[in-house]
C-alpha cells in the first residue's frame, strides 16, 4: 500500500517550497533526448553533481509563480530538488537505466542512488517503483560492470531510510517483473553465458544472489522484522 505522509511531514513541505528551473528543465530534457551517447552522459553527470552539492536544498513543494496554472496533476510532480521536478527526474531515469550504452547507465544509476537519498520516505516509493525493473533487469546485461552497477545501486538504495525500501525492491527481485521487462536487454548475456554454461538458468543465479545480500543487509540492520510474510515466501 502507498505511504502516506504524515502531519508533520505534510507541515514541513508546506513550510518549504520551491520552484521548477523552467529553462534548466528544458535544456536537461533536450540533452537526455540526444542521439549522441556522450552528450547524454555529460547531462547525467551534471546533475548528478549538482544534486550531490552539500548545504543545497532538499525536496520541496512546488510553487506556483505569479499567472501559472496550479500544478494539480500527479503527486511527483508537485515536488521539486534544487530546481527540477522529481515527476520529471522520474521520467528520465525511466529511459537512463535501459539505455544500451554502458555509460550512459552507469552514470544513470549513480543519479538514481543520489536522488532517492534526497525524496522523503514518504514519497520515495512511489518514486522508486517503476524505476526497479529497468535497475534489476540489467543484473543480466552482457557488461560486467553494468551488472556489477546494477547490484551495488539497488543494495545501496536498500540500505537507506532504515532499509524502509529493501523489501520493495526483494519483492521486486523475487516476483520476476523485472526479467520480462529486460528480456531485450538480456538476451545477447543469454546467448553468450549459455555457450559458456548449457542449461543454466541465466535469471536464478543473479536473482539469488542480490536476493541474499538484501537478506543480509536487513538483518544486519534489525530490519528483517518489518518485511511481510508474503515477502519471505517469495
Amino acid at each position: 500500500p502507498q505511504m502516506m505522509p504524515s502531519a508533520s511531514a505534510i507541515a514541513a513541505a508546506a513550510a518549504s517550497v520551491g520552484f521548477e528551473d523552467e529553462a534548466a528543465a528544458e535544456a536537461l530534457r533536450a540533452a537526455i533526448a540526444s542521439k549522441a551517447w556522450k552528450e547524454r552522459v555529460d547531462a547525467v553527470q551534471r546533475l548528478t553533481s549538482e544534486l550531490s552539492m552539500p548545504n543545497g536544498e532538499g525536496v520541496k513543494c512546488l510553487e506556483e509563480r505569479e499567472g501559472q496554472e496550479s500544478s494539480s496533476g500527479p503527486l511527483l510532480a508537485q515536488y521539486v530538488l534544487r530546481g527540477h521536478r522529481i515527476g520529471s527526474l522520474q521520467a528520465y531515469l525511466t529511459s537512463l537505466l535501459a539505455d544500451s550504452v554502458t555509460q550512459v547507465f552507469c552514470s544513470a544509476a549513480d543519479l538514481l542512488r543520489i536522488v532517492c537519498g534526497h525524496v522523503p520516505l514518504y514519497i520515495a516509493p512511489l518514486f522508486l517503483e517503476p524505476l526497479l525493473p529497468p535497475l534489476v533487469a540489467r543484473l543480466i546485461d552482457t557488461s560486467s560492470r553494468v551488472r556489477s552497477k546494477a547490484s551495488e545501486s539497488a543494495l545501496e538504495i536498500a540500505s537507506m531510510h532504515g532499509c524502509a525500501l529493501s523489501e520493495m525492491i526483494a519483492q521486486c527481485v523475487a516476483s520476476g517483473s523485472a526479467w520480462s521487462g529486460g528480456a531485450s536487454m538480456g538476451a545477447g548475456a543469454a546467448s553468450s553465458s549459455t555457450e559458456r554454461a548449457p542449461g543454466r538458468d541465466l535469471q536464478t543465479g543473479p536473482r539469488l544472489q542480490l536476493l541474499s545480500h538484501l537478506v543480509q543487509s536487513v538483518q544486519d540492520n534489525e530490519s528483517a522484522g518489518r518485511w511481510t510474510e508474503e515477502t519471505w515466501q517469495a
